[in-house]
């Protein structure tokens, strides 16, 4: 399925959202929104068409309590290994552009 432009527009209007389509910029947006929203609809195309005849529905995740882990500490990394891949760093700490 194709989304077009006129059927974002049709939903943005309806969510009372504003796409405004002055300038160029504005169709590129809408024109990548229509690619991305494709995708989506093609994934779940891909979902529908799974045999889920086995599965038992999920109708909320209440009534399927998860076991507790055990709440216990552990450190499992080190100061310098969190520090990596930071992009500027002073001893041990990460250094970030002021906020005002």
């Amino acid at each position: 399925m194709r989304v077009t432009k006129e059927q974002i527009l049709a939903t943005a209007a309806l969510c009372r959202l504003d796409f405004s389509s002055n300038g160029e910029e504005a169709e590129v947006s809408l024109t990548d929104l229509a690619a991305q929203l494709d995708d989506v609809i093609g994934y779940m195309d891909i979902l529908n068409n799974m045999d889920t005849n086995e599965v038992q529905p999920l109708y909320s995740p209440l009534l399927h309590p998860q076991p507790p882990r055990a709440d216990i500490a552990e450190k499992t990394r080190t100061a310098a290994e969190i520090l990596a891949n930071a992009p500027e760093r002073q001893d041990n700490f990460f250094v970030v552009p002021p906020v005002i």
